[in-house]
């Protein structure tokens, strides 16, 4: 299993290339030129190994930054985005997730959003190596995480393919792992097509955007249409295709 904040991003660093409060000051200053507003005292010092940054008027928890003993290690359930095997040398990390007061509302889409801008502005100036999300256990190589994001906050789909981990059922369905902590459920894409994770992903971006459904119902996707019932064990929505 993952260890690490199950509501935190992760970013991955080689021994020796974790940066420090200081360097960590200098890259958001650098993220503050560029037009993002993020900003962390210039007389910042670590305290327990946590470092606290405002962005966009949202404060955010950055740990595990040196000369701070290292976090435990990232076990990752997934790779994804990156070119043949990935650099298993990933041993040094720090995270990044909400700050306590607004902790509880850390998958609330505007949140979500500032604290993926802020790790994508990290993950692009720092010698970042891999980024990591808690609830999907998934590990993204840092352009394909920031091109995905990017996209979102452009006006695209929701990131499910990162944020989101969808995996083969025993039916040969899909099942959903990471989800719920956006919508306090889990899909179970029943059946399966040569085109499910394309589907399934579609489909999250509608829940996400209505919170979820706890009701039965139907919903559309472009021209397919599908039937969701909730489970009535566990916080599940089972979803079929609907023939016109």
């Amino acid at each position: 299993m993952m260890t690490g904040s199950p509501d935190a991003f992760t970013l991955l660093f080689r021994r020796g290339e974790r940066p420090d409060a200081a360097a960590m000051v200098r890259c958001l200053a650098r993220a503050r030129e560029a037009g993002f507003r993020v900003h962390a005292s210039e007389e910042a010092e670590l305290s327990g190994g946590l470092l606290e940054v405002t962005a966009a008027g949202l404060t955010f928890d950055l740990g595990g930054l040196a000369p701070g003993a290292a976090l435990p290690a990232f076990q990752p359930l997934q790779w994804l985005g990156f070119e043949g095997s990935p650099d298993r040398s990933l041993i040094e990390r720090v995270e990044v997730r909400a700050g306590n007061h607004i902790r509880a509302g850390a998958s609330l889409h505007p949140v979500m959003k500032v604290m993926t801008s802020l790790v994508a502005a990290l993950a692009l100036d720092l010698p970042v190596r891999a980024v990591g999300w808690g609830p999907s256990g998934i590990l993204m190589e840092p352009g394909y995480f920031c091109r995905m994001v990017l996209g979102w906050l452009s006006g695209g789909l929701f990131p499910a393919r990162g944020l989101v981990a969808l995996v083969p059922a025993p039916d040969g369905g899909l099942t959903s792992r990471g989800l719920s902590a956006f919508i306090g459920q889990e899909i179970q894409m029943e059946g399966a097509s040569a085109d499910s994770v394309q589907v399934a992903q579609l489909v999250i971006d509608d829940l996400v955007k209505r919170g979820g459904m706890n009701a039965p119902g139907s919903l559309s996707v472009g021209a397919r249409k599908f039937l969701v019932e909730p489970s009535r064990f566990g916080k599940r929505l089972h979803i079929w295709g609907q023939d016109d």
